[in-house]
């Protein structure tokens, strides 16, 4: 047997693909609004022939920090430094397609995240055979509150004595509307709203022609994943395995 790996970026590598030639697709995107892996941005959506004009986008990192190296957590070191909790985030829209310019996992709204997962599995799709299925880990985030923002000691562990600590009452706690992390302020979501991610792009590539098929936990969750509990879900290119769509 001969092994040929691909490295690039997914949609790119995708499109090299034939119909059909895949049977089984393993994958873990970004989860939204939680890291920052430092790739290059790239233009989403929009007019592929547009020239573009773009009008840049900051949002706040955790205690309103505007600037790149990151907010005070992270510069301690209490945060890893793909966190994109911890740094601002920076994209840009078109102003005269409304593409988006940025990095999968970073975009301003769920919505925006939904729709690039969903171009992107299309394209798997395509290349997924007929007996094909594509098992997907998708971890959930809280919508912007402070409650996942609590500070760690150097070891990591919380206890009583961080509520005795100065890093206890950072600033942000006040409530401040600019202060909130970067998940907040999306519309349709309250503070401390579990966004519910892994349902929403479940029930998204289901309406792109998906069979949802199993859902499980995500045994991250409870074993050091930053992530709220996500989940894996197993869709099946078609209906069953073989050529048979489902009866009405």
């Amino acid at each position: 047997m001969r092994n040929t790996f691909l490295t690039g970026d997914s949609l790119t590598m995708l499109q090299t693909l034939p119909d059909e030639s895949v049977q089984c697709v393993v994958t873990s995107p970004p989860y939204w609004g939680l890291r920052d892996y430092g790739t290059p941005a790239q233009a989403w959506g929009g007019d592929p022939g547009c020239r573009h004009d773009w009008e840049e986008h900051l949002q706040p990192a955790a205690e309103g920090t505007l600037t790149l190296n990151g907010n005070s957590a992270l510069r301690a070191g209490h945060q890893g430094s793909n966190s994109a909790t911890m740094k601002p985030k920076l994209s840009a829209f078109c102003c005269r397609c409304n593409a988006w310019r940025g990095s999968l996992g970073l975009e301003p709204s769920p919505e925006l995240f939904i729709s690039h997962l969903v171009e992107i599995f299309a394209e798997v799709r395509r290349v997924l055979r007929r007996d094909g299925t594509l098992w997907l880990n998708l971890g959930d985030s809280y919508s912007g509150s402070w409650g996942n923002y609590h500070p760690h000691s150097d070891g990591g562990k919380r206890g009583n004595k961080l509520r005795d600590s100065s890093s206890w009452n950072r600033p942000g706690y006040d409530g401040t509307k600019a202060m909130l992390p970067p998940t907040a302020n999306c519309p349709g979501l309250k503070p401390k709203d579990l966004v519910m991610m892994p349902a929403r792009v479940a029930i998204a590539l289901q309406a792109d022609g998906y069979y949802p098929q199993t859902q499980g936990p995500c045994d991250d969750a409870g074993a050091g994943c930053d992530c709220a509990a996500g989940g894996r879900v197993l869709f099946a290119e078609r209906y069953h395995l073989g050529e048979a769509e489902p009866h009405a």
